[in-house]
């Protein structure tokens, strides 16, 4: 998409009791990013007769196209994974937590293309929401998301002070292959 997009949150109404307790929200929105034309994509998929796939390790059809990159909050580096990753620290989305906060993460999957896989390195996530519904909270180390799909976890941030990476993974890829976007959580005052 060349177009303009973004979250749109709908809040509860004034006077609703909050279910869950946190200090802060975020929004981070995932989307996927290709220097090809989507009418080029198309051309070439009509051009070979085939839908082109992406698969996953165990042989899952993910993705549509080939994986060419992952924007957070529109931003990232590219190919942070591959071999000759083109990384600058001052590109890629960043979350400031407080030690002790409790934060209220809305990941959302505007992307067209790939599932993907989020986690903080070192964190816990807490389910709360599924596609804006309240679900029973659950634990986890990673959360994927379909096209389209949105998520809301609470993150505990009771680690050493520093900094630690977020994640963005695709599941295409043969074992060993990683695709996908980092983003940088660095605790104030660290």
């Amino acid at each position: 998409s060349r177009a303009l997009f973004g979250p749109l949150i709908v809040e509860e109404p004034m006077g609703t009791p909050r279910i869950w307790s946190y200090d802060q929200e975020a929004v981070l929105t995932l989307s996927d990013y290709s220097t090809h034309s989507p009418h080029g994509d198309e051309f070439n998929r009509i051009g070979r007769l085939v839908r082109p796939a992406s698969v996953s390790a165990v042989g899952n059809v993910v993705g549509v196209l080939d994986f060419h990159n992952i924007l957070i909050n529109g931003r990232g580096g590219f190919n942070v994974f591959g071999t000759s990753p083109s990384l600058n620290i001052s590109g890629l989305e960043e979350l400031t937590p407080k030690v002790g906060e409790t934060w209220r993460l809305r990941l959302i999957n505007a992307g067209i293309l790939f599932a993907m896989r989020f986690r903080i390195d070192g964190h816990r996530l807490r389910v709360i929401q599924s596609d804006a519904a309240d679900v029973q909270e659950y634990p986890c180390d990673a959360v994927t998301l379909s096209s389209g799909e949105r998520f809301d976890v609470l993150v505990t941030f009771d680690q050493d002070p520093g900094s630690y990476w977020f994640r963005v993974e695709t599941l295409e890829g043969s074992f060993g292959v990683h695709h996908g976007q980092l983003g940088v959580l660095r605790y104030e005052g660290s």
